[in-house]
């Protein structure tokens, strides 16, 4: 084999794709050098200890094993679940790594290796996602817009599951607070709840005290509690969502029943002296606010709060908000007395 001298990266890599026949002429030259350089030799040592023909095996059927059931396992629907131990975890997190920060984010690698005019920048990435999804499907509090509000996620971290580091399924564009090691960083708790295959705003509920204007996140109870639970606990909703009083939709909802209160009062049909109904008046203005939430699902944050904080006023608010209708319309009777009287 000639000696050869690369100039730089690329040269390597050139070179690698045209020579992919070469590999047993490779493996000798660097097996003079470790005759030479120890540092080498305890390199080889660790690959040989770590991938024995047995061992490469396991570690291609257990890549296999997630591929073919990643959902399944995520989902508690599988309960075999291959984990390697700590040592052999390192030294496959060494490769994968590699292969994720510095191959992936290669210019030259994708210029030859890459599919013709298909390959894109993990930036490019996050930016054409960040355009159909606006808002982080972690925890609907952050938009991911742009490149600079988002990063691309490894679901189950790649610390403890290596094999997952280039893995399409467990990819997630998420906003950078939840990606962030204060946040979710490398906990993993399975099985969970998945933006991409389950419908987080029916598995979880936001439960509000008016007194202490306190928000507390839940799980709702069915077979995917647990999950829900543990898609809570990773991204620390709780704690992220226990101060967000939403004080705006109070303002808005108070301006929605008014309006409806006086297109009411302004039906020529009404009866000024007949019980009126206020319950319905009390219901369509919830129901009017919800209708136009829903419809910014995906375009605004924090909607999923925002439709629960109005099953919350629904339920709890019911009588106070009559009430003060009642009050609205006995005003208004009086004030038409006192015009009918000529005392205005």
């Amino acid at each position: 084999m000639n000696k050869i001298k690369f100039q730089d990266e690329k040269e390597i890599l050139a070179w690698a794709k045209v020579n992919v026949n070469r590999q047993p002429e490779v493996i000798n030259r660097i097996q003079k050098m470790a005759v030479k350089r120890i540092s080498v030799r305890n390199h080889m040592l660790t690959l040989i200890q770590q991938f024995d023909t047995k061992n490469l095996k396991k570690f291609i059927n257990t890549h296999r094993h997630w591929s073919e059931n990643y959902v399944k396992v995520i989902k508690g629907e599988h309960k075999r679940i291959p984990i390697f131990n700590e040592n052999t975890n390192k030294v496959l997190k060494s490769i994968f790594e590699y292969a994720y920060l510095s191959l992936l984010n290669n210019d030259n690698f994708w210029e030859l290796y890459g599919a013709e005019g298909n390959s894109i920048s993990k930036s490019e990435t996050r930016t054409l996602v960040g355009a159909h999804t606006r808002i982080c499907p972690y925890c609907d509090k952050s938009e991911i817009t742009n490149s600079n509000e988002s990063n691309i996620d490894h679901f189950l971290p790649k610390s403890k599951l290596p094999l997952l580091s280039i893995f399409w399924k467990n990819f997630v564009i998420a906003c950078v607070t939840c990606n962030s090691k204060l946040v979710k960083g490398e906990a993993c708790l399975l099985p969970v709840l998945h933006p991409y295959y389950d419908e987080i705003n029916k598995k979880i509920k936001f439960i509000f005290d008016s007194r202490t204007k306190k928000i507390c996140v839940k799980a709702t109870k069915g077979q995917d509690q647990r999950r829900a639970e543990n898609f809570i606990q990773i991204l620390k909703l709780r704690e992220r969502y226990k101060e967000i009083w939403p004080r705006s939709e109070e303002i808005i909802f108070t301006k929605t029943i008014n309006n409806l209160f006086h297109d009411y009062i302004l039906n020529p049909r009404l009866n000024y002296k007949k019980n009126y109904n206020w319950n319905m008046i009390f219901d369509q203005s919830i129901q009017q606010r919800k209708n136009e939430l829903l419809t910014l699902a995906g375009e605004d944050t924090q909607i999923k709060l925002k439709t629960d904080y109005y099953d919350h006023v629904q339920i709890n608010d019911r009588k106070m908000w009559t009430n003060e209708l009642n009050t609205l319309m006995r005003k208004r009777i009086d004030l038409l007395k006192l015009i009918d009287t000529k005392e205005f």
